[in-house]
């Protein structure tokens, strides 16, 4: 009976010192992990631009800037983006669709003629034989 209750003791210690073990691993890691950074700016004229990027504990967490007429950053863990700004001079996508002049009267004619229609960014109509 009491060699049941140690050895049941042995396990609980061998379980809490390995967990102790990870913890202070973690901890000393995080500790003695350096902080990378990497910066660059010119200034011409009137002109100011800058470049910037800081990554700590092995590039899991990244943080990136860049200032030239605005501010642009971004924050990422494990490479996944969890908070950024516009992107610098990232130009917005063209609001208008490119339409046919014709569209609904080739539509119309194709249905007529029981035409398989598929719809892509493309202005062409496929011919597909069965």
């Amino acid at each position: 009976m009491i060699s049941a209750a140690l050895w049941l003791l042995k396990i609980i210690g061998i379980l809490l010192l390995v967990l102790f073990a990870l913890l202070l691993l973690a901890v000393l890691l995080v500790l003695f992990s350096a902080v990378c950074y990497q910066a660059e700016g010119s200034y011409l004229g009137n002109t100011l631009k800058a470049n910037g990027k800081i990554s700590w504990l092995f590039h899991i967490l990244t943080i990136r800037f860049s200032f030239e007429e605005r501010v642009y950053g971004d924050v990422r863990i494990f490479g996944i983006p969890v908070w950024s700004t516009d992107k610098k001079g990232a130009e917005k996508p063209n609001e208008t669709q490119p339409e046919m002049e014709n569209g609904p009267e080739v539509t119309a004619l194709l249905e007529a003629y029981q035409v398989p229609l598929y719809i892509s960014g493309h202005l062409h109509v496929q011919r597909i034989r069965e």
